[in-house]
């Protein structure tokens, strides 16, 4: 039996990608039982020669490579190629703890699971400690409904894809994939599955280390990174559009208050880039946008009201004090 397929996409990312290749395989179950997809994006500094070196030294690699597409693009392909029962994704520059996946197997049997929530941690890239986090108000053992645990608690369930693992029959039925060409594909990803999946479970167990290194994406200095997040605020916006269309008044509320926060947060992070609110609202309809999608976020409506009425350098200071007492906070 198949149980898993690990899905790495890999994009100039050579000085990490041993221990992670090597993360994925320190793992106490036969090869047979698993398999590692690295889907090479069109890497240029040497990574595709280690995948293919891997690949030859490991029956249970599979390599796809393919021009620069994307992670999206990366992970959809492998989910195209994976046959195994349940779904892991592991980004190149991060590793995964060492004999984990009998366990995280036996959580998935026993449950029923949809999608197992498992905990991380943050390091630094000479892999110090800096921070664990932990999905709030899970409880190990105990299976979740997506909406009744967002209606209770609210969209602060940590949106990266690697987060979870997933059964990929869940996945297949609920024709879930990753938006293509975009920064933030994992919070537009969450907004898809996590309303509509009804087996939730929970691993306390740290099992994905994500690394500060200097290559990640997510860490560069980019204004097309606030455009994407309020793209984003959109797409959820309309998921909850499409669920009270159907009926499904509480995934519609739901996704109303997310949409609303990843408005407030592409505010935030214009900011908090550095850039000023007047280079992210070049026109009329972005500020409209965000004043539509954000609505719904009680929490940040001064910060709204103060984009209504284009009062931006006001608007920039203030969230520059939020910016600040959030970083102090930690």
């Amino acid at each position: 039996m198949l149980k898993f397929s690990v899905i790495v996409p890999v994009y100039n990312v050579k000085k990490y990608l041993c221990s992670c290749i090597d993360s994925i395989l320190n793992q106490n179950i036969p090869p047979e039982e698993y398999e590692i997809i690295l889907i090479d994006d069109g890497s240029t500094d040497g990574s595709r020669e280690i995948c293919e070196e891997y690949k030859g030294r490991f029956s249970n690699i599979i390599l796809l490579v393919q021009e620069h597409m994307g992670v999206s693009e990366a992970r959809n392909r492998g989910l195209k190629t994976a046959g195994g029962k349940y779904i892991i994704f592991v980004d190149s520059d991060d590793y995964v703890q060492k004999d984990a996946f009998p366990v995280i197997f036996q959580e998935m049997e026993k449950g029923e699971l949809d999608v197992l929530a498992v905990n991380s941690d943050k390091r630094t890239a000479k892999n110090e400690l800096v921070s664990v986090l932990k999905p709030k108000n899970f409880k190990e053992g105990r299976v979740i409904d997506g909406t009744a645990y967002i209606s209770e608690n609210g969209f602060g369930v940590p949106a990266m894809v690697w987060h979870y693992v997933y059964q990929r029959e869940f996945l297949v039925r609920e024709k879930l994939v990753f938006v293509s060409g975009m920064f933030h594909e994992d919070q537009e990803w969450i907004a898809h599955w996590f309303p509509i999946c009804n087996r939730i479970g929970y691993l306390d167990m740290v099992f994905y280390h994500y690394r500060l290194s200097e290559v990640s994406i997510m860490r560069s200095r980019n204004l097309k990174k606030c455009l994407d997040l309020l793209k984003v605020s959109g797409m959820a916006h309309d998921y909850a559009e499409e669920n009270k269309k159907k009926g499904e008044l509480a995934v519609y509320h739901v996704l109303q208050r997310y949409a609303g926060s990843l408005a407030w947060g592409s505010l935030r992070s214009c900011v908090g880039q550095g850039f000023k609110l007047e280079q992210l609202i070049v026109s009329e309809e972005i500020r409209q946008r965000i004043l539509k999608y954000g609505y719904p976020d009680k929490k940040h409506g001064f910060f709204f009201f103060l984009i209504r009425m284009k009062a931006y350098r006001l608007a920039e200071i203030l969230i520059k004090l939020v910016v600040i007492l959030k970083e102090k906070m930690k």
